[in-house]
């Protein structure tokens, strides 16, 4: 009998005694949190849109640019303009695919950011980048547009995205990529249509992408 207490009491204790174990929060909102997050974009810096040029905006000094960009990614030097001449700025990413011209106000602020890289990660709205074609342009403005004749030195520059989707502060300038020779029409200082007929006779595509802010 004493022996049968005994038993029952240490089976008892023994229940008594088990850790006691919760199921598992359900963490399926947290996972879906984390999921629905905005992936980063490592393109970010790089991108061109209405008002900025990658994370340079307007009214920005070149001391703003280098605390954004990294010392050691800026080199102030002389730029070059056109026609001979030159003027003082800097070079983003200097000696890379990437590298991008800065010119600047006489107060420090950035003037005009201009990029010509092959290979350069720099790109518009509908990934326009170095090398594409005109008529990829013309299809991501949704329109033709207007541009300066070519062989002078700012030669096939865009004027007018004639109320095209192309935000109005980002301009091209277009090399001829055909041998052929251009006809006069084409030729020098005066505003050409990316879609008139002596135009589709030939093959351009975008060999600078600049803004002016």
């Amino acid at each position: 009998m004493r022996t049968a207490f005994y038993l029952l009491l240490l089976a008892f204790l023994t229940v008594a005694c088990e850790p006691k174990t919760t199921a598992p929060e359900d963490d399926t909102d947290s996972t879906s949190q984390v999921t629905d997050l905005e992936q980063p974009d490592p393109d970010r810096d790089f991108r061109i849109s209405t008002d900025n040029f990658g994370a340079i905006e307007p009214g920005m000094t070149l001391v703003e640019v280098r605390d954004y960009y990294g010392e050691e990614n800026i080199r102030e030097t002389d730029i070059d303009v056109g026609e001979g001449m030159t003027e003082p700025g800097a070079e983003l990413y200097p000696g890379t695919d990437n590298m991008a011209s800065i010119l600047l106000n006489p107060d420090g602020t950035v003037r005009r950011v201009t990029v010509s890289g092959k290979d350069s990660r720099w790109h518009t709205q509908g990934d326009i980048r170095i090398g594409a074609s005109l008529q990829i342009v013309e299809a991501a403005n949704d329109a033709p547009f207007e541009l300066t004749g070519f062989e002078w030195d700012y030669g096939g520059t865009t004027t007018d995205w004639r109320g095209g989707s192309m935000p109005e502060g980002v301009q091209f300038r277009f090399s001829q990529t055909d041998s052929a020779r251009l006809p006069d029409a084409l030729i020098g200082d005066r505003t050409i249509q990316s879609d008139d007929a002596q135009m589709r006779a030939h093959t351009f595509a975008v060999r600078e992408i600049f803004m002016q802010f």
